[in-house]
């Protein structure tokens, strides 16, 4: 049986790395190119398996789960369409297949684009204690898919959010909502 991959631990361990270097001057030239370039190599091999797996299941969007490659799993949620798992990564096609935009798919992957500009943000403040998953949208035959590297997520670990399209929305950790009120400073 082959081992999950955990891209979300390596993505953290590279950023620590990266972030070690940044705050203590003993590092040398090298040690601080190896941090780096272990991060864009991890970034590179996320992209790959993210584009590689992402046309398989755009490519059998109209086959009969069966006869799919890669599986759908059944997930909670009620954004987009068909969710897959593979290799440590979730793929979710972007369509409104809940009618949350009155049927328009474009509408859907606009929506999936500007989730990404929202990670990019969080990531660009900084703040070492928000763990941030990787991500990429994967574009191909008209259709696009979120790619993303799993959460250590379980049924009741959500603090800050919703997950019902904003019916319940949940800040119920105080050090958290207050660094999410640093982040909304910035």
């Amino acid at each position: 049986r082959k081992a999950k991959l955990d891209w979300g631990k390596r993505f953290q361990l590279a950023l620590e790395g990266v972030n070690h270097l940044q705050m203590t001057a003993e590092d040398s030239v090298t040690d601080e190119i190896r941090s780096i370039e272990a991060l864009v190599h991890l970034g590179h091999d996320f992209i790959y398996a993210a584009h590689t797996y992402g046309k398989v299941i755009i490519s059998e969007v109209h086959l009969d789960a069966k006869h799919k490659t890669i599986k759908p799993v059944k997930m909670g949620g009620i954004a987009g369409g068909d969710k897959y798992i593979v290799h440590g990564i979730l793929f979710k096609f972007a369509v409104d297949a809940s009618n949350l935009f009155g049927g328009d798919d474009a509408a859907a992957a606009k929506v999936a684009g500007h989730e990404l500009k929202g990670l990019i943000s969080y990531f660009s403040l900084g703040l070492p204690e928000l763990g941030l998953p990787l991500m990429a949208l994967v574009d191909y035959r008209g259709f696009r898919v979120i790619a993303m590297s799993l959460l250590p997520l379980s049924h009741d670990s959500l603090i800050y959010g919703s997950n019902d399209a904003g019916r319940n929305v949940h800040a119920k950790n105080p050090e958290f909502n207050k660094l999410m009120r640093r982040a909304g400073k910035r």
